[in-house]
């Protein structure tokens, strides 16, 4: 399910909206609704939204002062803005936000269908790849930048997976991101990283003749001692005895 967090000072239009994205049949649910800027703020974190659409002009922050404070910390999820005004300053500041799109009023279900079918060819990830390795953490209520470097991890598990690499490719600091992700996860990100080198291997061993020099090179281990003690400290068994069995 794709997570819709909509921002709007007009009740009417919150409702409309909301009923719009509810009634798609393209996977989006409206999981937080607001009515300005500071409660959005607030709820970020903990709702967690792929998608944020919002209003532009609302008392106290406007839209955009909105989503550059949520970049700013640390959420990098899809943004849309709506606007009664074909304002080029709000365009252009728009832009530099990496909004996705850029909406003027009045929008009918048709301009709300045109755009969730826009987003969806944004391309969104199942949150089946990694969760598997977090099996006590629930995947929906993940920050999408910890989504971003889990998939990292799994993606580039055979060359030096570094926290910093990580954290430019989900773009938060890398201190942010190793607090974060420890946090939210209950492991460190370089342990996360163990466990993705020691599944891959468990696939090799499972499903190939392989040496487990070979192993070891395939999982972005240094050699076979490297891997035998990484596999040691994840599973409690080395990788000879989880192949005989």
């Amino acid at each position: 399910m794709i997570r819709v967090m909509i921002v709007d000072d007009e009740p009417s239009a919150l409702e409309r909206y909301s009923d719009y994205v509810n009634g798609s049949s393209l996977g989006f649910s409206v999981v937080a609704t607001c009515s300005a800027a500071q409660p959005a703020l607030e709820q970020i974190r903990t709702v967690n939204p792929d998608v944020v659409l919002t209003d532009i002009r609302m008392p106290g922050k406007n839209g955009l002062q909105m989503i550059d404070e949520m970049r700013t910390a640390g959420w990098d999820g899809y943004a849309v803005v709506i606007s009664g005004h074909d304002d080029f300053e709000f365009a252009r500041e728009a832009m530099r936000l990496q909004m996705v799109d850029y909406l003027l009023k009045p929008i009918f279900p048709d301009d709300m269908a045109a755009l969730l079918e826009r987003l969806r060819e944004k391309g969104f990830r199942s949150p089946t790849p990694g969760a598997e390795l977090l099996p006590d953490v629930d995947w929906e209520r993940l920050p999408s930048f910890i989504r971003k470097a889990v998939d990292y991890a799994r993606s580039n598990y055979e060359k030096h997976l570094s926290l910093t690499d990580a954290a430019d490719h989900a773009c938060v600091n890398p201190t942010y991101l190793s607090t974060a992700f420890s946090q939210h996860c209950g492991v460190s990100f370089v342990e996360f990283c163990h466990r993705v080198r020691v599944g891959a291997a468990q696939e090799l061993l499972r499903h190939s003749d392989l040496t487990l020099a070979d192993v070891a090179e395939r999982v972005g281990c240094t050699d076979a001692s490297h891997l035998n003690r990484l596999f040691r400290k994840v599973t409690g068994e080395t990788p000879g005895r989880f192949r005989t069995h």
